[in-house]
């Protein structure tokens, strides 16, 4: 398969949540994360292919720092799918810079899916 990803991808485990068509999911996981996108364990494999959903995600090491990321779909495996970030703002891209240099795979104990109202 080739590769079109503009950024690394590093094995990062976080809570988050996926918003799509006015429903959450909520405690899905991430497989990997880079500056330009993720591939979430996600239970619905049926997700079209450029459907366009928000990511609900929160820095492990700044708890208060969540945010909401506009993302699509570009591919689907049986267990999730791979997300590509779209029109992030400056403040997202340090939120995604933050936990690609400082996240270790998340032990489930300080890091909870972020939930935005």
């Amino acid at each position: 398969m080739e590769e079109y990803r503009w950024s690394a991808r590093r094995p990062i485990e976080l809570a988050v949540n996926l918003y799509f068509k006015d429903q959450v999911t909520e405690g899905c996981r991430t497989r990997d994360l880079g500056l330009g996108g993720m591939f979430v364990v996600y239970p619905d494999p049926d997700m079209k292919l450029n459907s366009e959903v928000e990511i609900a995600i929160r820095n492990p090491v700044n708890l208060k720092d969540s945010r909401l990321l506009p993302a699509k779909v570009v591919h689907r495996h049986s267990d999730g799918i791979g997300i590509m970030f779209m029109d992030f703002s400056v403040q997202d891209l340090r939120l995604l810079q933050d936990i690609f240099q400082n996240a270790t795979h998340d032990q489930g104990a300080t890091n909870k899916a972020a939930r935005v109202s």
